[in-house]
């Protein structure tokens, strides 16, 4: 009989810490993500062509004949309609509710083509720093020739007056 109930109990706990969880983001890792921050890596194509050409960054072959004097990167927040309309395309396939949601865009030279994994969205007051993580394989040569990598980060509308994106490399035996 004790170990019926002790059974129930410990049936019944773990129901309740089931049902806690819900609504939690996690990423692929299984790590805690807040603002219920999702990223869409490799996102050049939702991207307006004149908007890309505008915001070169440097070494990259987009810079065009003097790439080195570019930025390394951009980071844009995007609140509005208005905001969207001038640097998505037309045919972006992003839902984003403004009313309650906001983006995040970044741009940058990358030498790797592997996915970024989100990490982190830590508000700070009104700093918001996004963390990215890439995991390379160890003796595999993915290094690729430098090219301008847009990341798209959609969130929960926070009051912010700075954003960061910080990509850190991971390497990975296989």
């Amino acid at each position: 009989m004790k170990r019926l109930c002790l059974f129930a109990l410990m049936f019944v706990c773990a129901c309740a810490f089931a049902i806690a969880g819900c609504g939690v983001v996690y990423n692929a890792n299984n790590v805690f993500i807040g603002y219920n921050a999702v990223i869409y890596d490799d996102a050049a194509g939702m991207i307006d062509d004149n908007f890309k050409d505008s915001h070169a960054t440097a070494g990259s072959y987009a810079g065009g004949d003097d790439p080195d004097s570019l930025p390394e990167s951009y980071i844009f927040t995007v609140a509005s309609e208005g905001d969207y309309s001038g640097i998505f395309a037309e045919d972006a396939d992003l839902a984003v509710d403004f009313g309650e949601q906001m983006l995040v865009v970044y741009t940058f030279t990358a030498e790797y083509v592997h996915p970024i994994g989100l990490t982190g969205a830590v508000l700070d007051g009104e700093d918001l720093r996004l963390e990215g993580t890439i995991e390379l394989v160890m003796n595999t040569g993915s290094a690729c020739q430098p090219y301008q990598r847009w990341v798209v980060v959609r969130l929960d509308k926070l009051s912010v007056s700075s954003v960061s994106f910080q990509i850190n490399y991971k390497t990975v035996l296989f």
